[in-house]
């Protein structure tokens, strides 16, 4: 019973490290800082999977090995060779965590829901009438209110690090245990089912990213066959398993050595295919990795050729969204009429307002500006133009009802202010007022530099 408790127990502990791991791992790059969201959430992915993989596949191989028939003395576990007291052993925690995992989807999942529904029912005070819920809140901005009934964020990077360590840790144990890949299987099927519904029901609409993530997912994984390959070939060449070697022992307890190091890989048996196979693919990752880039500088591959592809791409204006045309000409109206300056050339403004709707949009964001991100207007509590009775969401510390945009305006106008005149705004004092008194300073600028 003891032996059963311990050994569950080490399953349980590996699968709460893989989980502070990631906490750990993510707050640690967010803290880095990267260029593009599409760099930073890579980089999270990275370094997540590569430590959920050494907690789960490297650091158990290593706390029962022993390399003392390779003359290192390093590390004194129990075990010489993947024996079958190993598979009774590690092996069976490994299965034993890979099952764990293929059910944590059901867990990471559900917690948000329940943790959202709850904090939504203390927000609405506990109400029991439906009616009444729709009409109770404790926030007192509109983001907060939203963030907490639109479900949380789809943390995609974290996704992308749990399928390449279940495919990894399946890869490299996958010859000796091929219990593995049906657990593999349904780990896949799990985690597909459980995103489909999040994402259909739970989560926000995650952003619009580039191919950085996938390219490099895919990347990673092209490694997965090799690590197949050579563990596998250490597997399966076992002395004792598949060419019964017996060797003495000189007490009764001892490991029996198992005779299998590095003078063996001259020795032809069933996995010596699996070299042959091995050797080739290492010279094409290698010679990928280091030389390509040499040829690439020196003009001998395809790649530093440019290439004219007609990819029938329309022109920018045929290809702007309706949605991102009106609020683009909503937000310069507003700045134009009650602060006296445009972000957008009025050409381009007469054109975007007499848009109709496109066959082929633009998918994600339209513009450079820094409020047509959702993530950074909702980060700045930005209450957009077009929004109706916007003046209605947007609460400021004064009784004077005239003024209460300006206090989402404020965000806009100082973005924004590259396109003002510089005398205007060295001049200016920023602060409540902003919508008549900017105004204002412009108006006078414009009179002086007329007269």
């Amino acid at each position: 019973m003891t032996t059963f408790l311990a050994s569950n127990s080490i399953t349980v502990v590996i699968t709460l490290i893989n989980q502070i791991i990631r906490r750990v791992t993510i707050d640690l790059v967010m803290t880095i800082g990267y260029d593009t969201h599409s760099e930073q959430v890579t980089a999270i992915t990275n370094g997540v999977f590569a430590a959920q993989f050494f907690n789960t596949a490297i650091l158990v191989l290593l706390v029962y090995a022993n390399f003392a028939e390779f003359g290192w003395e390093l590390f004194k576990g129990p075990f010489y060779d993947f024996t079958p007291q190993w598979y009774a052993v590690v092996g069976y925690q490994i299965v034993q965590t890979m099952i764990l995992n293929a059910l944590m989807p059901l867990v990471t999942e559900t917690v948000p829901i329940l943790i959202g529904w709850l904090a939504q029912r203390h927000d609405q005070g506990w109400t029991l009438d439906e009616q009444q819920r729709l009409y109770k809140t404790k926030t007192t901005q509109i983001y907060q209110y939203l963030d907490l009934y639109s479900g949380p964020t789809f943390i995609i990077h974290f996704k992308y690090s749990v399928i390449l360590n279940v495919t990894y840790v399946t890869m490299f144990y996958g010859a000796g245990l091929p219990i593995l890949f049906p657990i593999a299987t349904l780990s896949y099927f799990i985690f597909y089912c459980a995103e489909r519904y999040g994402l259909a029901y739970t989560y926000q609409m995650p952003p619009a990213m580039d191919d950085m993530l996938t390219k490099n997912a895919l990347s990673l994984l092209s490694f997965s066959p090799l690590l197949f390959l050579i563990n596998g070939y250490w597997m399966l060449s076992n002395q004792q398993i598949f060419d019964t070697v017996v060797n003495r022992i000189s007490d009764q307890g001892d490991r029996m050595q198992t005779s299998h190091n590095f003078g063996t890989l001259v020795q032809l048996n069933q996995a010596t295919p699996m070299v042959f196979i091995a050797l080739p693919l290492l010279a094409i990752i290698l010679g990928y990795g280091f030389f390509y880039p040499l040829l690439e500088k020196w003009g001998y591959t395809i790649s530093a050729n440019t290439i004219s592809v007609d990819e029938n791409l329309p022109n920018f204006f045929q290809a702007v969204k309706l949605s991102d045309a009106d609020w683009i000409v909503h937000e310069n109206k507003n700045l134009r009429e009650n602060y006296g300056f445009s972000m957008v050339a009025p050409e381009v403004e007469a054109r975007l307002d007499n848009w109709e709707a496109t066959k082929r949009p633009i998918r994600g964001l339209a513009w450079y500006n820094i409020l047509a991100n959702p993530s950074y207007s909702s980060l700045f509590n930005y209450i957009e133009v077009n929004v109706p009775s916007r003046e209605d969401l947007i609460v400021d510390g004064d009784s004077d009802e005239d003024n209460d945009c300006e206090q989402s305006d404020m965000v806009q106008v100082l973005l924004n202010l590259a396109f003002a005149p510089r005398a205007v705004v060295q001049d200016f004092e920023f602060g409540p007022g902003i919508s008549k008194s900017f105004k204002a300073a412009m108006e006078k600028r414009r009179d002086t530099k007329i007269n």
